[in-house]
């Protein structure tokens, strides 16, 4: 019997060596830029197919709350961290984050699975209210 498909990693590379972004963030914010961040990564980490879904604002007061800032700086945050290309700015526009660089960084948890890792076209098609799309390995 094969193990049901999963969309969601348990683990994510955080690493130790500072960038620009993550100075800015940490420089303007304190201690709450740089915990939402993480707390942002960490649900990026364990939703289905990697992006939140934040017009409902109900997730957005949700994500907040666990971040424990307010909305209005998970916001401000969000929005510096599109600036900083850490965030897709286009999805951003309807309240979507997505990171590029957060599904590069988890593909060797998607090596030994028999299903890929979401791509940006394929969180379009989930958000646009398309099934995603199966993709098996060959």
């Amino acid at each position: 019997m094969a193990r049901p498909e999963r969309n969601n990693v348990d683990y994510f590379p955080f690493l130790c060596k500072e960038g620009k972004a993550m100075f800015y963030i940490e420089k303007k914010y304190g201690n709450d830029g740089y915990a939402t961040w993480i707390k942002i990564l960490r649900e990026l980490a364990i939703t289905n197919f990697h992006f939140l879904d934040l017009s409902n604002n109900i997730q957005l007061m949700f994500l907040a709350s666990k971040c424990n800032v307010t909305e209005a700086i998970l916001i401000d945050v969000i929005n510096d961290l599109c600036e900083l290309e850490e965030f897709d700015k286009h999805l951003w526009s309807i309240k979507v984050v997505y990171s590029h660089k957060f599904i590069d960084s988890i593909q060797d948890a998607y090596k030994k699975r028999n299903n890929e890792c979401i791509t940006y076209e394929g969180v379009i098609r989930i958000i646009s209210g398309a099934q995603p799309e199966n993709k098996a390995k060959k």
